[in-house]
């Protein structure tokens, strides 16, 4: 592959220590098949209902694994650091000489993002003994690098970064008194549940590279007159919390035109809006990971905190590995969130830092989605991605969603654009397709390859007419579920520390539906004793439940010429789904199932 971000391949000396995690089931490789399926069934069934005994079966380890590991590991001077039951995995020490051997994982250092990181580049279970060869399900390097193909609601490729490109004018929508629209103008228009505001729920948010700035939140949120959300960060392994200097994130909102000039509003007396920030043509560097998710953790807080004001918000700063993300699921699961949200991935066939190891088939993530919220009841809420209906780094005629996004028991958001938005409602919601920074955007859908089409979407007349009209024979779990505003010209005004910004991409539409949903569920609590919905993507689909969605009928997610791409429609389609929810409605509909005799 000509376009791997990583170079100065090396092979690791023999004699080096290493560490791995390695995924573990009871059952052999056919018998989770089955099981899967047999999950997701109940799930279909039952959607208001845990699944722990199921989870357990699938994803967990018993004692006859772990003596088969133990013994395994001793016979090969191997050491047993830590193991763990559900899901299922054991963390080994050893040479790489050793590991190579006997674990059939060969590793190899690489120069990426000015570290040398050890990346695990193949693993060949033939060369393990039977008996422990078909209780592995993932081998996994602790010392893994970032993944190059993390997106966010900022994070563009090489073709926005270069210098000179022409750049999308921001037309922000304002309001009669000439400030720029806020998140709570529109929850209002999206008729969220009124004297709600998500107290007592936890939502969390999974933050790979960068930081959370201390205290800018506070400013932004004090302009907004709310009080300031509980927020809690959480840095697991050998993550830090490292946000970006607040110069830097500046500097990036003037050079790509994101932004409003003037200082921060400041409470009800506010400031006029003035001019877009001019777009800046002499910028010399383009923005790092650190600073594009220092801007995006920005973003997903005042967004989710603004609507949800009540909620607890717990950050979990990992490692952009896959190690480091399964890892913040599963303490974000522990932890008793009730919603997570996951505003980054990449385009499901792209290899998973090119290991050959393609998004849709990233075991370790897959099977913390599956124990976060078919055993702890998580919600979890994932960006549907921004790349339109070709979203690959690599090849770009190909359709396809973005992972994890195409798990399919996920809640996907993709994007809306509003057109003709004043303070008393708006003309028409269109599929977001717009240029911005460069490039085009549009909001990601498709079918999936590795991923079956689960139960509430089969058999819908309407996603089996876009998959023909798409040319796919079978076609696999559809995305996205729902949508909401995703345009930088009906973007809501945001902080960002020494800037102000404007909101745009489906990283700003899943926190929005998080935070509608932390209302919603503040008011299962109270009424019904309901926390949460793990199975809240296939209740979606129920008949009475999409009567909530406003179909989004106008407009496409074709990002280039002369490629193939998706229309919206009545119905789902696979722009924006079920369509955008109407908060009230949502409510209401939810509540009906629930006492439906």
């Amino acid at each position: 592959m000509s376009d791997n971000p990583w170079n100065d391949r090396d092979p690791v000396n023999d004699d080096e220590p290493m560490t791995i995690t390695v995924g573990l089931s009871c059952l052999q490789p056919d018998e989770r098949v089955k099981k899967r399926r047999t999950l997701v069934e109940a799930i279909a069934a039952k959607p208001l209902a845990r699944h722990e005994e199921l989870v357990d079966e699938l994803h967990g380890a018993n004692d006859q694994v772990f003596t088969t590991v133990r013994q395994f590991a001793e016979q090969h001077d191997l050491k047993v650091v830590r193991e763990r039951r559900v899901p299922g995995e054991v963390v080994l020490t050893g040479t790489a000489r050793q590991l190579r051997r006997h674990m059939g994982v060969d590793f190899k250092r690489v120069d990426g993002e000015g570290r040398r990181i050890v990346v695990p580049v193949a693993l060949d279970n033939a060369r393990m003994p039977e008996a422990l060869a078909n209780y592995v399900t993932a081998v996994m390097c602790d010392e893994e690098g970032p993944s190059d193909g993390l997106i966010s609601a900022f994070l563009f490729d090489e073709v926005a970064r270069a210098r000179g490109s022409t750049h999308h004018e921001p037309k922000p929508a304002s309001r009669p008194d000439g400030k720029p629209f806020t998140v709570l103008d529109l929850a209002a228009l999206y008729n969220f549940p009124p004297n709600l505001d998500g107290s007592g729920v936890k939502v969390g948010f999974i933050l790979p590279e960068g930081g959370l700035p201390e205290d800018v939140l506070g400013t932004y949120f004090d302009a907004l007159s709310l009080k300031r959300p509980s927020i809690q960060l959480t840095e697991l392994g050998l993550a830090k919390n490292s946000p970006a200097p607040l110069e830097e994130i500046r500097e990036i909102v003037l050079a790509f035109g994101l932004g409003l000039g003037g200082p921060p509003l400041h409470g009800k007396e506010g400031t006029e809006r003035t001019s877009a920030a001019p777009v800046r043509a002499d910028r010399t560097s383009d923005p790092s990971k650190r600073n594009l998710f220092t801007m995006e953790i920005l973003l997903d807080l005042a967004i989710c905190g603004s609507v949800a004001n009540g909620a607890e918000m717990r950050v979990y700063r990992t490692l952009a590995n896959r190690v480091g993300l399964r890892d913040a699921v599963i303490r974000a699961a522990d932890d008793g969130v009730s919603i997570l949200v996951i505003t980054w991935g990449a385009a499901e066939r792209d290899g998973w830092e090119n290991w050959g190891v393609p998004q849709g088939q990233v075991p370790g993530l897959n099977h913390a989605l599956d124990y976060a919220i078919a055993k702890k009841g998580v919600t979890v809420l994932c960006a549907s991605g921004d790349g339109g209906s070709t979203p690959s780094r690599f090849v770009h005629d190909r359709l396809e969603p973005t992972f994890p996004a195409s798990h399919d028991l996920v809640v996907t958001c993709g994007g809306t654009a509003i057109n003709g938005w004043t303070a008393s409602g708006f003309q028409d919601e269109v599929v977001w397709n717009e240029l911005v920074l460069g490039r085009q955007m549009a909001s990601c859908g498709g079918f999936s390859r590795f991923v079956e089409q689960p139960p509430w979407q089969r058999g819908l007349a309407e996603i089996a007419g876009v998959a023909e009209a798409a040319g796919i024979a079978e076609p696999g779990r559809g995305v996205p579920d729902i949508a909401a505003n995703a345009a930088f010209a009906s973007g809501v005004w945001l902080w960002l520390g020494s800037a102000n910004a404007l909101s745009f991409g489906t990283s700003a539409a899943a926190p929005l539906l998080a935070g509608l949903m932390a209302r919603i569920y503040q008011g299962l609590t109270s009424k019904h004793g309901i926390s949460g919905i793990p199975g809240l993507g296939a209740l979606l689909y129920d008949p009475a439940v999409r009567k909530a969605m406003r179909p989004i009928l106008k407009g496409n997610n074709i990002r280039r010429n002369g490629v193939n791409r998706y229309d919206a429609g009545p119905g789902w389609n696979a722009c924006t789904g079920l369509g955008r929810p109407s908060g009230i409605d949502l409510q209401a509909a939810i509540e009906a199932f629930i006492t439906r005799p």
